[in-house]
């Protein structure tokens, strides 16, 4: 006869199992695997229509920028080549544009103290209201006429 702990097992059932349906397990990771495979696939067809209209953005700012570029080169040229307008080679307050840039450079002997401008003015025989004069003409001459600034580049290298 069975003792009385045996009984009360036998009549409560048996054991429970602690093991998981593995085929359960198996069939929900591979309906996972193959629903992210859908998804893939959906987020490829949305990369796929929306590419015409990114190489169209990219085309047209490949075209800005060649027209951009394009510009660039026709404003260096025409730095390089333009001439002054008839009469901007003029002198201004009896200094002439040769003069002007000579006066100009001189002040790298004063560490570029444009305070020393009517000093060096005066060393050219340029007296402090004339060289105010021919300072603001020139200036003004030479960002208003790319030929007049063009001269004024090349005197001031050659002083």
């Amino acid at each position: 006869m069975p003792s009385a702990p045996e009984r009360r097992a036998a009549a409560s059932g048996p054991p429970p199992t602690t093991h998981r349906n593995t085929t359960t397990h198996r069939n929900t990771r591979h309906t996972e695997q193959i629903m992210n495979m859908f998804k893939q696939f959906g987020d490829m067809a949305k990369m796929v229509q929306a590419a015409p209209g990114l190489i169209d953005q990219a085309n047209a700012l490949a075209a800005q920028s060649e027209a951009y570029r394009a510009q660039m080169d026709a404003q260096a040229v025409h730095a390089m080549t333009a001439q002054p307008a008839p009469g901007n080679l003029e002198p201004i307050a009896g200094v002439d544009l040769d003069r002007y840039a000579r006066i100009v450079k001189g002040i790298a002997a004063y560490g570029y103290d444009e305070a020393k401008l009517p000093v060096v003015a005066g060393t050219f025989g340029v007296d402090p209201s004339a060289w105010a004069e021919a300072q603001a003409g020139w200036g003004a001459r030479i960002q208003a006429d790319r030929g007049v600034g063009r001269r004024f580049n090349e005197l001031y290298a050659a002083v």
